[in-house]
């Protein structure tokens, strides 16, 4: 290895330890987007348009109705992601019910940190809708609701009031 790659190597390696983005420290530790970093939060186009909400604001602790026009097949797994005001970051796992397939239970969720969690690999058709349960631990915020095990990834953009 040469003098270059290993100090390439090295900064890399800082940067992953130490969470380099773009984003400047306030003296406070607090971080704040950089210039070139997008403070509105935007989706892939390409994970958009096939999903939809009921709303677009909710409260802790409500019930999504995420329908599918186009019946696109679907697993019944959704994250859920906070928009920091320069990424998006997953937050919680959601576990739906649909018309589709109806485990005993209600829909459920899960903090995306916790472990001994999952969801049945199942695959759904249909224009749904889904029934999921926005966590009541949510803070107020954007979030962006996507499908979590689907063959094409969709994604809608929330608030929590």
């Amino acid at each position: 290895m040469n003098k270059v790659t290993a100090a390439l190597l090295g900064l890399a390696s800082v940067c992953l330890v130490a969470g380099c983005s773009p984003a400047e420290d306030d003296g406070d530790g607090a971080r704040t987007p950089m210039s070139g970093a997008s403070a509105t939060p935007t989706l892939d186009p390409s994970s958009t348009g096939r999903m939809e909400l009921d709303n677009r604001s909710y409260s802790p602790g409500d019930l999504l109705s995420v329908s599918w026009p186009g019946e696109d097949t679907r697993g019944v797994a959704y994250s859920l992601d906070a928009w920091d005001g320069s990424e998006w970051r997953t937050v919680y796992y959601l576990s739906a019910v649909s018309p589709g397939f109806r485990p005993k239970g209600d829909p459920t969720w899960w903090d995306a940190d916790a472990t001994g969690y999952g969801w049945v690999d199942v695959g759904v058709t249909g224009p749904g809708p889904d029934a999921a349960i926005l966590p009541d631990t949510a803070a107020t915020g954007t979030y962006r609701l996507c499908t979590a095990n689907s063959p094409e990834q969709s994604c809608v953009v929330l608030t929590v009031d």
